[in-house]
């Protein structure tokens, strides 16, 4: 079919990929590209902690025609004794991005623990609401878009952590990167709360991160599957946004590992197209 628009990819999955392959993730990145290229993708999302990490991903995922769209940062925004640090290694890290052409940057605050179920207070998150939006206009002054991503954790507790940050913040300044599998199974594994999301927020959608399971249990493919992601773009269409798409695959216990790297990203580029051409076919 005619490619009407880009699919990217994102770093997470291929480390652990390397890792289930028995390779080392710090000297497989070019391993990791030359695959994502022979996929058909067009992006590459790096997960960056450090300015000095951009120029060297930024110029392998070149040679192989790879684009630096968007970029993916995580850091604790909660804490007034490294918050102001995470703010300033993240502006860094997106000024040194915008000069290899990046155009968004997906931010997501760390929780508090990876490993429990410990929610952030009020005043935690309030603080954190206020780094945020800090943290939206010094990117902009780089050039690039805060995108928001959360995890499962910030839908604990009626959400609050995920709305406060959105009602919070200023739409101009603060889009959403939906990452709708992890909204699903963060709100016990619900594609309507999914969909309310989407209809509350779906004008800031800037960037999605699309991923499969079946039966519960993450796929090595993005098809049919738990999430009707017909249904998810169709409701999406309806706000008139044009997200750019990037397909993150994950392992967990039980992901099955049938048809190679390259050719299960190709499947998924595949069906990303056909599910989400209305949103980029011409009026």
């Amino acid at each position: 079919m005619e490619r009407h628009f880009k699919i990217g990819t994102q770093a997470y999955g291929w480390s652990q990929i390397a890792a289930r392959d028995g390779r080392d993730w710090g000297s497989s990145l070019e391993w990791a590209l030359d695959q994502a290229e022979q996929a058909g993708l067009t992006s590459w999302e790096p997960l960056l902690s450090s300015p000095v990490e951009v120029r060297p991903i930024a110029e392998a995922a070149r040679r192989r025609g790879l684009e630096l769209h968007s970029v993916y940062m995580g850091g604790i925004l909660h804490d007034p004794e490294v918050a102001p640090k995470t703010v300033a290694d993240m502006t860094e890290i997106a000024r040194r991005a915008a000069e290899h052409g990046t155009r968004l940057a997906v931010v997501n605050p760390n929780p508090i623990d990876w490993n429990s179920k410990a929610d952030k207070s009020d005043a935690q998150l309030a603080y954190q609401l206020e780094r945020l939006s800090e943290l939206a206009e010094a990117l902009a002054s780089t050039g690039l878009m805060l995108c928001y991503h959360t995890h499962d954790a910030e839908m604990r507790q009626g959400a609050r952590e995920f709305h406060h940050m959105l009602v919070g913040t200023d739409p101009a300044r603060v889009k959403l990167c939906l990452d709708p599998h992890w909204i699903y199974r963060g709100a016990g594994n619900s594609q309507l709360a999914l969909l309310d999301i989407i209809r509350l927020y779906g004008a800031r959608i800037e960037e999605i991160h699309i991923r499969q399971s079946q039966n519960e249990i993450w796929d090595e493919t993005v098809g049919a599957g738990d999430l009707d992601y017909a249904l998810i773009a169709a409701e999406i269409a309806r706000h008139g946004v044009r997200p750019f798409v990037v397909v993150e695959h994950a392992l967990e216990p039980g992901t099955p590992n049938r048809l190679g790297n390259v050719e299960a990203h190709a499947r998924s580029r595949r069906y990303s197209e056909a599910v989400f051409a209305p949103l980029f076919a011409a009026s």
